[in-house]
């Protein structure tokens, strides 16, 4: 736990997130980045937290986060990568965590 009663939380996402700088050794091209590039967390209306990221971070990145104590509703992430595919996953929070 944190001070004051929140609480450390991590946002893990399967996701190839290619740079783009990796050369196709058959054809000699490279192919175009792909990657995580906005990221959402909310709990019930409030935001926990946001980012854009313009470039690639690792192939399945992890996001740490400081979830604050009390509040209500779940834990919502939505995801959206460079070719404008969207993913969203939803965390129920138990009373045990509020209290």
């Amino acid at each position: 736990r944190v001070a004051g009663g929140d609480q450390w939380a991590q946002l893990l996402i399967r996701h190839p997130n290619d740079s783009g700088m990796a050369m196709d050794q058959l054809t000699r091209l490279y192919d175009p980045p792909m990657f995580v590039n906005t990221v959402t967390v909310t709990r019930g209306d409030a935001l926990i937290f946001s980012a854009q990221v313009d470039f690639t971070l690792s192939q399945n990145p992890a996001f740490r986060f400081i979830l604050p104590a009390g509040g209500n509703g779940d834990l919502r992430a939505r995801v959206t990568d460079t070719e404008d595919r969207q993913f969203e996953s939803t965390f129920p929070i138990r009373d045990a965590l509020n209290d």
